[in-house]
């Protein structure tokens, strides 16, 4: 499950932050937490999306000049 592991890598900065301590967070527990909670039918969880784009610039000509 994406949250869990997104959680997992940003525990260190969690804590360091004082956002939450790690038994608050309880990240042994906290995939299968969210599971359950999920199969109750009772709560909607959303996963990450991700966006890529990518693109080119011309390359400019030699003579300094953007003109043939």
């Amino acid at each position: 499950m994406a949250v869990a592991d997104i959680m997992e890598s940003l525990q260190p900065a969690i804590q360091r932050l004082k956002v939450a301590k790690a038994e608050e967070v309880g990240i042994d527990t906290l995939r299968e937490r969210l599971l359950q909670e999920n199969a109750s039918g009772q709560h909607v969880l959303v996963g990450r999306s991700e966006v890529g784009i990518w693109t080119s610039v011309p390359k400019p000509a030699e003579n300094g000049s953007d003109q043939d």
